[in-house]
């Protein structure tokens, strides 16, 4: 990621800790489709990572910015820029990280 779309990111999720989300989408919606999907799927391997490590601790420590990449994933969906079976891949992986939150 280049650093002007590493500030957007930064920016986006700002907005999503102070639960700005209309500001959000209005963001996403303003931005070209690369760009949006190059954010969404750096943040994803990110939690894909911290799940793979198996870390529930390091899951919870990071909640906010699992919840983020979540909204992302969603919206990527949303707007077509994943297709079908990568967007239930994606999705998936917060079902999974959901589920061990749930049994610790």
């Amino acid at each position: 990621m280049n650093e002007e779309l590493q500030n957007r990111d930064m920016d986006l999720r700002e907005l999503f800790v102070a639960q700005k989300y209309e500001a959000i989408i209005e963001i996403l919606n303003s931005m070209e489709d690369e760009d949006v999907y190059e954010i969404t799927t750096t943040n994803w391997g990110v939690v894909k990572k911290y799940n793979e490590m198996d870390r529930v601790d390091l899951l919870r420590q990071h909640i906010t910015f699992v919840a983020y990449t979540s909204l992302l994933v969603e919206y990527a969906g949303q707007r077509t820029l994943l297709p079908e079976d990568d967007f239930k891949v994606k999705y998936n992986l917060f079902e999974e990280i959901f589920a061990k939150l749930q049994v610790e």
